[in-house]
């Protein structure tokens, strides 16, 4: 009898964690990931919707057209200290394909674009086919989390430019290191490539030579299954705390994903 009580008692704390389990990964995980993908997305659509401003404004076509003449440049930086004043961006900028010209909100001309060098994203972007895109990182020898938005400016007869707001977002970001999940659960976000975006440890946050999470020994396994868009992915892994569960889920907005994991103990 007492052989059996102690098997019936395994056999119960065994369906009471799978239950607990099942609890974890079907409500309070999708739960938890769907807030913060919600919270991140209305963070991202306001600086979106400025910077798509920026690239249909129809002077800055017109003066990408022409050959970006000088006589428009004091135009541009009225028009850039407007845009800076009225959206609190730490920066204003715009790069047409043609001439490779960078002009910011404070400067004539800024410089020339070297696109085989430290300005290799100018291509990237303009051969990605994409109307915009998110980059957020620390930049080195600097402590905030910077944000910049490039989105897609382009007129009908095939000009091309990249119009881009730098937008501080370490209030947000700091939001979201500090979200703890159980005693040793944590939030993170990485871009749809898996290179990290925000994570609660700096050393992984960067805005060049991004870290990717299938470089990392814990994901490699499992990356491709939390990349899936949809509106969750769920996978296990073996971390520093043990057993983990860990759920994904997809921002079209910024083509980013918010990871939410949890110790399965």
């Amino acid at each position: 009898i007492v052989i059996s009580l102690l098997a019936t008692g395994r056999i119960s704390a065994q369906m009471f964690k799978a239950a607990l389990t099942e609890r974890l990964e079907n409500y309070e995980m999708v739960r938890t990931a769907e807030a913060i993908r919600n919270d991140l997305d209305k963070s991202l659509s306001v600086p979106l919707a400025q910077t798509r401003a920026l690239a249909s404004n129809t002077f800055l076509l017109d003066w990408m057209a022409a050959g970006e003449p000088a006589s428009g440049i004091e135009t541009w930086k009225k028009y850039a200290k407007s845009i800076k004043s009225g959206t609190g961006a730490m920066m204003v900028s715009w790069v047409s394909e043609a001439t490779l010209s960078y002009y910011d909100d404070d400067k004539d001309l800024a410089r020339k674009l070297s696109i085989e060098g430290k300005d290799h994203w100018f291509k990237a972007f303009m051969d990605s086919g994409k109307s915009h895109e998110f980059n957020l990182g620390i930049e080195e020898g600097k402590a905030n989390v910077m944000m910049f938005i490039n989105a897609l400016a382009k007129d009908d007869r095939g000009h091309r430019a990249s119009a881009s707001l730098g937008i501080d977002m370490t209030e947000m970001a700091e939001r979201v290191r500090k979200l703890t999940i159980g005693q040793t659960g944590q939030v993170f976000v990485v871009d749809q490539s898996g290179k990290i975006q925000i994570h609660r440890n700096p050393a992984l946050v960067k805005v060049d030579n991004k870290v990717d999470i299938h470089a990392l020994p814990e994901f490699s396994a499992i990356a491709n299954t939390l990349l899936t868009k949809g509106n969750f992915n769920l996978a296990r892994y073996r971390g520093e705390h043990g057993d983990m569960i860990i759920v994904s889920s997809y921002i079209p907005s910024a083509d980013w994903f918010v990871m939410v994991d949890i110790s399965e103990e």
